[in-house]
């Protein structure tokens, strides 16, 4: 509805058509994509909450973490390893600068990055004893193998690619993937969280956005990695824009910009859940202990306990709330009638046989 309204407003002084209504709104998710990675890296020293991991994660590698306990690796200051090298983060792609600033040139640019060969990927080899080893050579195998906190998306088709449905119908909706779980609450994340994503969507949306360089897009890796490794070191610099300030700075002049936001939203709503959201933003960023990568590793340290068991503990706690919780007759037949109908559906796509996975790939591949 938000995107009618908007663009209502245009299309009577331009007299624009369909096709118009689906490149203003391409335009305008870019313009929020490009805002959204300029400044992401706030939601994760906000939302961060894994600062530690199990040694076995790193085993046989080289990395820079400390020991935290017998059987735990961390950074003290950290917020979100998980967004770092041991998830996320790809030293292969380091090289590669997608752009944002108009559709076309993004989609080009993460296919040129299918169709590129890598030698370490060349080296493993397609195919081994008849069986494959990996989809492709190429440094993406799929698009969906890119690393973005951000992406712009379309429902697809069928054995449609997604840089296809991009191509042929535009923006239909975008997908925000970088924050974490947050292990203090049953179901990952709550109102709050909700609430100032909405404000920060909506303020990356109505901010000026310039179009995006390479040396921009080198910033914001950098800012990513800075507050991944380091985020809660009260005297960590990040780059504001081209000038690297100290990042509680930075971020304080964000969530004032984000307040104007806010205030409009608690105006729509008769109510202060927004500001109450900001308010308890702007404490964690007074205080870094308010953190959810902080209250897990002082949680850890009360309780004695590795982040295994730290896990695991909370998982049974939660788990043990759902099963007591009474599913009403009417939901639960309904969700017994979708496992049916989804069983059925898969059972049909199983029966066709007319295609190898060979055929399917190259297709796949030739889009």
């Amino acid at each position: 509805e938000y995107w009618k309204s908007a663009f209502s407003d245009a299309k009577a002084n331009n007299a624009a058509s369909t096709s118009d209504l689906q490149t203003y709104i391409n335009k305008r998710y870019l313009d929020l994509i490009r805002n959204f990675r300029r400044n992401y890296w706030i939601l994760i020293y906000l939302f961060g909450a894994a600062p530690c991991a199990d040694k076995s994660f790193v085993r046989g590698r080289e990395h820079d973490m400390e020991p935290l306990g017998e059987e735990d690796l961390y950074l003290p200051l950290s917020t979100s390893i998980r967004m770092g090298d041991l998830g996320y983060q790809s030293k292969a792609q380091q090289s590669l600068f997608v752009c944002y600033n108009e559709l076309d040139t993004y989609i080009r640019t993460l296919g040129e990055a299918i169709h590129q060969p890598y030698e370490e990927y060349e080296n493993i080899g397609l195919m081994k004893d008849g069986e494959y080893q990996q989809l492709s050579t190429g440094l993406l195998q799929i698009e969906n193998e890119f690393y973005s906190p951000i992406r712009p998306k379309r429902v697809t088709r069928s054995g449609e690619t997604p840089l296809r449905a991009l191509a042929e119908r535009g923006i239909e909706y975008i997908e925000v993937r970088c924050l974490d779980i947050n292990p203090f609450i049953d179901v990952g994340i709550d109102e709050k969280t909700m609430r100032f994503l909405d404000a920060f969507l909506l303020f990356c949306l109505t901010k000026e956005s310039a179009q995006c360089d390479e040396e921009e897009f080198q910033h914001i890796s950098k800012n990513h990695v800075r507050v991944v490794n380091a985020g809660r070191d009260p005297d960590l610099q990040i780059y504001c824009g081209k000038k690297e300030i100290p990042m509680r700075e930075c971020a304080s002049h964000m969530l004032d910009d984000i307040a104007k936001v806010v205030k409009q939203l608690d105006q729509a709503h008769h109510s202060t859940d927004y500001s109450d959201s900001l308010e308890l933003q702007g404490l964690k960023l007074e205080d870094a202990s308010l953190t959810p990568s902080s209250r897990c590793l002082h949680t850890m340290a009360t309780n004695h306990e590795t982040h295994i068991e730290f896990s695991r503990r909370q998982t049974e706690l939660f788990a043990k709330e759902f099963i007591e919780k009474d599913i009403p007759n009417d939901v639960e037949q309904q969700l017994i009638s979708d496992v049916e109908e989804s069983l059925l559906k898969k059972q049909e796509l199983e029966k066709d046989l007319s295609l190898s996975f060979e055929d399917f790939l190259a297709a796949y591949y030739k889009q």
